[in-house]
């Protein structure tokens, strides 16, 4: 596993878990994968990666709670106006195994 992983208990409230995925989207993008749903629509959109980025950055977060035991990590929507359009952005914090 990569050293960069982030330890998911450690992340106790919503509010810390929205500062985390914050702090990747500002820091260090090469930790968000765009799954294959979200590319998708993405592209039947048109909607830009850096749209995206933009939204998780600086929108507003809401809805931010901790998934089931299936479906573990952080999770929350951000909303934002960007070029012109409100994007709403579902972001998830979660440990992946390397090569995921």
């Amino acid at each position: 596993m990569k050293d960069s992983l982030i330890s998911l208990p450690a992340i106790k409230s919503p509010a810390k878990a929205v500062a985390k995925i914050q702090q990747i989207a500002n820091e260090d993008t090469s930790l968000i994968i765009f799954l294959d749903h979200a590319a998708m629509r993405m592209q039947e959109r048109g909607i830009l990666e850096k749209q995206v980025l933009q939204v998780i950055r600086n929108g507003n977060p809401t809805n931010a709670k901790w998934g089931t035991e299936n479906e573990r990590g952080w999770k929350c929507r951000f909303t934002k106006i960007t070029a012109g359009v409100r994007l709403s952005v579902v972001a998830k914090l979660a440990q992946r195994e390397e090569g995921m």
